[in-house]
C-alpha cells in the first residue's frame, strides 16, 4: 500500500481525482462565527468507473465504506482508537510515513491515543 499526502489548491490544481478513484472526504463543520466546531461530516466519494470491472469497483466501494466505519469506531470504541493510535505511531507520521517503526523509547501520541488523565 502506498500512502501519499498532498496539499493542493482546487483553483490552481483542480480536483486531483480521476475516473475509477474512490476517496474518503472529511468536511469540517463550522459555528455561526466561522470557527470549527471540532466535528466533521465523513463522505465517501466514488468517481465514475472507466477501467474497473463492476465487481472490482464494488470491492473498492466496500473498502471506502469500511474506512468510514473505522472513523466512527475511532470515536466510539476506545480499544479500536488505541489500536489506531499504535498503528499511527508505527507509521512515523512526522517522518513522512516511514515503513520502519521508530527505534527510540519515545511513545508517540496522536489524537487517537487513549490516555488516562490529561495528556
Amino acid at each position: 500500500m502506498e500512502l501519499e499526502t498532498k496539499t493542493f489548491d482546487p483553483e490552481d490544481d483542480g480536483i486531483p481525482m480521476q475516473k475509477d478513484d474512490t476517496a474518503v472526504v472529511l468536511r469540517p463543520n463550522f459555528n455561526e462565527d466561522g470557527t470549527w466546531d471540532t466535528t466533521v461530516h465523513v463522505n465517501a466519494v466514488m468517481m465514475p468507473t472507466e477501467k474497473l470491472e463492476k465487481a472490482d469497483a464494488d470491492y473498492l466501494t466496500e473498502v471506502t465504506y469500511a474506512l468510514v466505519a473505522c472513523f466512527n469506531l475511532m470515536n466510539t470504541d476506545p480499544e479500536f482508537a488505541y489500536k489506531v493510535g499504535e498503528e499511527l505511531s508505527k507509521m512515523n507520521i512526522d517522518e513522512g510515513f516511514s515503513k520502519d517503526p521508530t527505534k527510540s523509547n519515545v511513545i508517540q501520541l496522536s489524537q487517537w491515543t487513549k490516555t488516562e488523565g490529561n495528556a
